[in-house]
């Protein structure tokens, strides 16, 4: 499954309060399962290719190597650019 960038207000990390939650993508239903753990590939600008080994050495100093969540599919749907993110209760 593709990656997704949100633009979420608020916390500078609200995504570690939606894992176990379900969210709804436009017409995708889809289930935060886990904080993600980072590896070396965010050290690599996918532009230039150059590495930058202080992305990761950050990431680990102040959110424990974990940055994003992992999510499984509850219902699949279409999702395009701009549709909203909607936490379910």
């Amino acid at each position: 499954m593709p990656n997704f960038l949100v633009d979420a207000p608020g916390r500078d990390f609200p995504e570690d309060a939606w894992v176990g939650r379900i969210q709804r993508i436009g017409g995708l239903r889809m289930r935060v399962d886990q904080r993600d753990q980072r590896c070396v590939m965010v050290t690599i600008d996918p532009v230039t290719l150059r590495r930058d080994p202080a992305i990761l050495r950050a990431i680990a100093r102040e959110r424990d190597n974990r940055l994003g969540v992992y999510g499984s599919i509850v219902q699949p749907g279409q999702v395009a650019v701009g549709d909203p993110v909607e936490l379910e209760p």
